[in-house]
């Protein structure tokens, strides 16, 4: 489980280096603006697969720890946008995962999805 965990913040890592630098000219991007980048996930949080609930927690607070540190530009975030985390609970049902990733691209407008 630990494994887990700590292969899905290290990933999470690489893709915050990856979008720091590639927002020079992305504010046409979905889910990001001057101020946010908008980033969801579906995990099991409820079900057969709860055991897995502590992912998505590890997530939210790998983002937390990246908002409230200074980058080399000496702004907070990822280029000084502030990471919001959506998080939603499929159950471990693949008919959930599918309507709430779609919910994520469709009305969210994420700019990744991760999980």
């Amino acid at each position: 489980m630990r494994k887990l965990i700590v292969s899905a913040v290290v990933l999470i890592a690489a893709l915050a280096f990856t979008v720091s630098g590639a927002l020079g000219g992305a504010d046409q991007a979905p889910g990001v603006t001057a101020k946010s980048i908008t980033i969801g996930g579906t995990f099991p949080l409820t079900g057969p697969a709860a055991a897995y609930a502590p992912i998505g927690s590890g997530i939210r607070t790998y983002f937390s720890f990246i908002n409230s540190r200074k980058g080399p530009d000496k702004k907070r975030g990822i280029g000084g946008r502030q990471v919001v985390f959506k998080i939603y609970d499929d159950g471990y049902n693949p008919a959930n995962t599918v309507q709430l990733t779609r919910k994520l691209v469709e009305e969210d407008k994420v700019f990744a999805i991760v999980g």
